[in-house]
């Protein structure tokens, strides 16, 4: 076995532990369980607790918590070690401390300018509010960041006449004068949290970033909901103290003055375009994105759209730094890459305004409900049909033409539904003999949906209570009334139908569960065919044309996951 000789041994100690390479010790002092990669610790905590406040640690830190004085001895063994012990210790680990009434910012302040030399990712709050996300398909920062199991929520935001933004800012401006004063250059992260109620409580608690050494990043929340000038003084506060100022532009830039076809490019690669491409709409809640839910654990559901394309929808890549998402906060994060609406496009310019629909309505798919949702069962027609609105209030005329896809869900009716003598139905003819034209190369999916699985205090409520002969008839008219006149529509590229079964549920309007549901798929495939060939024409074949191959929009996606559709019983 060939050895090599250890020399150079620091402090002239001969063969012993400091004889070992620099990379060997460190080896050592990770096995040996000091703190490496926890992405939370709380400064100012005893250090036998300080992986339990870890929550989005890595697998090892576990094993680290049992082995805790390992840290604080190795602090004590001599100066070299305790050089190094530390280096690791603050260079790898993202810290964390809360403002507290009786202790202020201590556990910053107490730290020892080794430490804070090593320092490589803090995060400070000093006035944290409980989130409030109204988004139903994304979860609420305690949520996510687990604040609840760490740390404490403060009741309002921060206010100029309280006795509590004054002893904040002393101590603030106390501990930000330590750690600028130790901390080097371009190494620290640091993450600030402070929901305040104005501008005039920003501006003090962003004073001291300001005399600290260049930050290598930085992002900064300063309100628990979205508001623009709070957003601006944020991202001013981060770009100064990253020394990022130069990226600010001195003027706008004249992009109106781009060739169009460079202007539509550049647009389609911004939140015009949401990450799954799928854009929902209803007379209610206009245009909104829906994804598929999360599991009462927090599991995510498996998607046939990839984690990166569905992720900026569901969470933030900031959580265990603090929630700066802008979607929810007056924030500035550098590193989140959240998608959010992309209305400040639409209110620049006229001329961006029109460049900013174009891309809008061609790259996406948009999926038209009920406001009730898509199981939900109307008392009776609407006045107009959701469908007959986006297609003649919403989408600008101008515009038509861009549609690349359009999914129509018509919602589950008792007896009958768009008869042909109320005003939806006309309004319905009316809509498609203007735009009939306009559709060329799109594709339209429609459903027609059942209620599915509904319970009551564990009492499943019956629907559609009627003999097989009354469903075989006002159900497959009422198909067919509604759809027919889309055989209008010149040009359409494709067009998919999927129909909820007449015959799914007994005649006490309760889903059947015997052995004879291929006979009642085999009736709907039939009775979808015959629809397609209505309006396409007799050679038409969906099969074919990838109605099968077409991937599920989310909102049905969730019903398959989850088990709440229809069409399980059919």
């Amino acid at each position: 076995m060939h050895r090599t000789e250890v020399t150079g041994c620091e402090g002239g100690h001969g063969h012993s532990f400091l004889c070992l390479p620099t990379s060997v010790r460190r080896r050592i002092y990770l096995e040996a369980g000091l703190f490496a990669d926890c992405d939370r610790i709380c400064l100012g905590e005893p250090r036998d607790s300080w992986p339990k406040n870890s929550v989005y640690a890595r697998r090892d830190c576990m094993r680290y918590a049992q082995s805790s004085a390992v840290t604080y001895n190795l602090e004590l063994t001599c100066r070299t070690i305790y050089r190094e012990a530390c280096s690791i210790l603050y260079s790898t680990n993202h810290f964390t401390i809360q403002y507290e009434q009786a202790r202020g910012l201590s556990g910053l302040q107490h730290l020892t300018p080794s430490a804070l030399s090593s320092l490589s990712r803090l995060t400070v709050c000093l006035n944290v509010t409980q989130c409030q996300n109204t988004d139903p398909y994304s979860k609420n920062c305690d949520e996510l960041w687990h604040w609840a199991k760490w740390g404490r929520y403060d009741e309002t935001a921060l206010q100029s006449s309280s006795s509590r933004f004054k002893d904040i800012l002393r101590d603030w401006e106390k501990a930000a004068h330590h750690l600028g004063s130790h901390c080097k250059p371009s190494t620290l992260k640091l993450y600030l949290i402070c929901d305040v109620e104005n501008a005039e409580v920003a501006v003090p608690i962003l004073e001291p970033l300001f005399s600290m050494p260049q930050l290598a990043k930085c992002a900064i929340r300063l309100g628990q909901h979205p508001d623009s000038k709070l957003q601006d003084l944020a991202r001013e506060a981060a770009l100064r103290a990253t020394k990022s100022t130069q990226d600010i532009l001195s003027s706008p830039f004249p992009f109106l003055r781009l060739p169009r076809e460079l202007r539509l490019h550049v647009l389609s690669y911004t939140d015009l375009i949401t990450p799954l491409r799928e854009v929902h709409w209803n007379p209610e809640k206009k245009f909104y994105v829906q994804y598929l839910s999360w599991t009462p654990d927090g599991e995510y559901l498996q998607s046939s759209f990839s984690y990166r394309q569905v992720a900026p929808l569901r969470c933030c890549f900031l959580q265990h730094m603090g929630c700066f998402c802008p979607r929810f906060h007056a924030s500035y994060p550098e590193e989140c890459n959240c998608w959010s609406p992309p209305t400040p496009i639409f209110l620049a310019s006229r001329a961006l305004k029109a460049d900013a629909e174009e891309i809008f309505y061609r790259l996406n798919r948009f999926i038209i409900t009920h406001p009730g949702g898509t199981t939900y069962i109307p008392k009776r027609t609407p006045d107009r049909l959701e469908g007959s609105i986006f297609l003649t209030d919403v989408v600008p005329f101008a515009h038509l033409h861009h549609l690349r896809f359009l999914e129509l869900v018509f919602p589950p009716f008792e007896d009958d539904y768009i008869q042909s003598r109320e005003p939806a139905y006309q309004d319905w003819i009316d809509t498609i003999d203007r735009i009939h034209t306009k559709l060329i190369g799109m594709t339209l999916r429609v459903y027609m949906r059942d209620q599915g699985l509904h319970y009551v205090n564990n009492v499943e409520i019956p629907f559609r209570a009627h003999s097989a002969a009354k469903k075989g008839e006002i159900i497959p008219a009422m198909y067919v009334r509604t759809l027919e006149p889309l055989k209008k529509l010149r040009g359409l590229e494709r067009f998919f139908v999927h129909l909820a079964c007449p015959f799914s549920r007994n005649r006490d309007g309760y889903l059947r569960r015997d052995n004879k549901r291929y006979m009642r798929d085999r009736y709907t495939r039939d009775l979808e065919d015959k629809v397609e060939k209505l309006v396409m024409g007799p050679g038409y074949d969906a099969i074919a044309a990838g109605k099968e191959d077409l991937e599920v929009s989310q909102w049905r996606e969730d019903e398959l996951v989850s088990g709440t559709g229809a069409d399980q019983w059919r």
